[in-house]
């Protein structure tokens, strides 16, 4: 998750934004304090200015709660027209909401960039408009639609070829030795794999073609520093379905999706996702 930032200073540097305000959800119970730090310190090393932090410790939900969003833009709305913040998404709503009421994007001048590590739901798009506690079939509501127009978000990619890898463990599961009973074939179902089943099947992978490089290389097998260096700089195909790339640490850089409102093609009308 952490990964993400290297996303948000990019696109940040792609429009030139140089000068931002982020904000963050600030919760023992969640990770985006942690990345905040992580965040802050990437944009600090991208030559982008951060005038000021602010944020908000419990989460927030879109018409349930008080908006802590209106305080929080009335303190920043002059220091800067860039907010990133981290959050989930149903807390977005909450300052995009804010801000449109306060018509900070009538001229569009202001902009937000949204970050979440949730990954990014193609088959319901229309979510990211509503709260979390909103029906599949609740209308969006028309401020969330025109405010929406001045957003990016940077969220994880959805999964490409996880169908795939769900019906191959499925598969293997029934055979020796393993031999689980599937009691849901009969009916054409599965069971459900979780994405970490894809994270193991990857780090086995990654570590196997590393081995047999240092193998090859009539290295020790022993040897762990040289199995890392193996890895690094190097590539692989996901289980998830998406392709991978190992940095210089060693460490996987992240698969992330810009997601934005946009008109529909051939059409004036303004679609969601």
């Amino acid at each position: 998750d952490t990964q993400i930032s290297k996303s948000v200073a990019s696109v940040l540097a792609a429009f030139n934004w140089t000068h931002v305000v982020v904000l963050y959800l600030n919760s023992p119970d969640f990770e985006f304090g942690n990345i905040a730090s992580i965040v802050l310190s990437t944009l600090s090393a991208a030559g982008i200015t951060v005038i000021t932090t602010k944020y908000w410790d419990t989460p927030y939900h879109h018409g349930y709660f008080t908006n802590p969003f209106y305080d929080i833009v009335e303190q920043t709305y002059k220091d800067t027209r860039i907010f990133v913040i981290l959050g989930h998404y149903y807390e977005h709503l909450g300052l995009m909401i804010a801000m449109e009421e306060k018509k900070l994007f009538d001229k569009g001048e202001y902009f937000v960039v949204g970050v979440d590590i949730e990954q990014y739901d193609s088959e319901n798009p229309t979510k990211y408009l509503k709260g979390l506690l909103r029906d599949l079939w609740d209308d969006v509501d028309p401020v969330a639609q025109r405010a929406y127009r001045n957003y990016i978000g940077v969220v994880p990619s959805s999964p490409v070829g996880f169908e795939h890898f769900t019906t191959l463990v499925n598969s293997y599961m029934e055979k020796p030795p393993f031999n689980f009973t599937n009691p849901l074939k009969y009916f054409g179902g599965e069971k459900r794999i979780r994405a970490e089943a894809a994270y193991l099947y990857d780090a086995v992978h990654v570590y196997a073609k590393a081995l047999m490089e240092v193998l090859d290389a009539g290295g020790d097998p022993k040897n762990g520093t040289a199995i890392i260096d193996a890895m690094k700089g190097t590539h692989y195909k996901s289980a998830m379905g998406y392709m991978v790339y190992m940095d210089e640490n060693g460490d996987a850089e992240g698969n992330y999706t810009l997601i934005a409102r946009k008109n529909l093609p051939g059409t004036e009308k303004e679609g969601p996702y």
